[in-house]
């Protein structure tokens, strides 16, 4: 594990701007799972029991923040490039992405993937949860558990605990590929206002590092996060964000997710996501 103070790290903190997409109505936001009732405190008993199983099931959002410039990073990144295959031949709902910081920029490697945007989520993450740090590669699981990104028995375990907490917004997504980009539609049921975070990757990349900590590696990658957007949105909301990105055949595959947050704590509420094909096709 690789230290970075919080100081150090928020001296990179930039306002997140919708530089990346536009907001355009082309595309039909996806139906939601039926029923969508919601768990409220003001519920009795068993109409909360009611509520949580009419909910869709528990997911659980991994986010690695990881830099191609941090020797300790690659082996959190086959962590969870792991971590995706397993849920993937399981069927399972876990939603991974790669989110790579750019303060280990100035030690000898530009990693093409980062942005400050990632830096200032890490930060954000930093200050709400008990641990308050700021590390790579940190694994954060619905945004309420912070572990070190390669230690997959403690990533297993945060995931287990994700799976068996009832969600408390129901998502949903799709997503098709048009000339200027990827077209993303939501739409959330949610008790209340929510942070709803949208992100698109690369379902998979490679790099071919030549100076810094890993000069001479290649280094691997999945679902590297490639652009990323937060709106607060209303608790029943739908819409479309247009994510400015390189012709589709470029790319073997794209992975899109979206994940409604607490705007206070960032903890996850529920989530959905997808996968685009070469062709655009999901």
């Amino acid at each position: 594990m690789q230290t970075a103070s919080v100081d150090r790290a928020t001296w990179f903190l930039i306002a997140l701007v919708g530089t990346w997409g536009a907001a355009c109505q082309s595309q039909s936001p996806p139906p939601l799972a039926e029923p969508t009732r919601m768990v409220s405190p003001e519920m009795s008993s068993g109409e909360r029991q009611a509520a949580v199983r009419a909910l869709p099931p528990p997911s659980a959002v991994l986010e690695l923040f990881t830099s191609e410039g941090c020797s300790s990073c690659p082996a959190a990144d086959e962590t969870l490039a792991r971590l995706t295959d397993e849920a993937a031949e399981r069927g399972a709902r876990v939603f991974t992405l790669e989110l790579h910081v750019d303060y280990w920029n100035d030690l000898g490697w530009v990693d093409r993937f980062s942005d400050r945007a990632y830096s200032q989520r890490q930060n954000a993450y930093a200050r709400r949860l008990s641990e308050g740090q700021v590390y790579t590669p940190q694994l954060i699981v619905n945004g309420r558990r912070q572990l070190v990104g390669s230690n997959g028995t403690a990533a297993r375990a945060a995931v287990a605990e994700a799976l068996g907490t009832p969600a408390q917004a129901t998502v949903a997504v799709t997503a098709r590929a048009v000339a200027a980009g990827i077209e993303v539609s939501y739409r959330v049921a949610a008790p209340g206002p929510v942070d709803l975070q949208l992100a698109v990757a690369d379902d998979a990349a490679e790099t071919q590092v030549r100076a810094g900590e890993n000069a001479h590696q290649r280094l691997r990658h999945r679902h590297v996060v490639r652009a990323f957007r937060t709106l607060r949105v209303a608790g029943e909301s739908q819409g479309t964000w247009l994510s400015a990105w390189p012709a589709v055949g470029q790319h073997p595959a794209t992975f899109v997710a979206a994940y409604a947050t607490e705007p206070t704590t960032l903890q996850v509420l529920g989530a959905d996501a997808l996968s685009l094909s070469a062709s655009g096709a999901g």
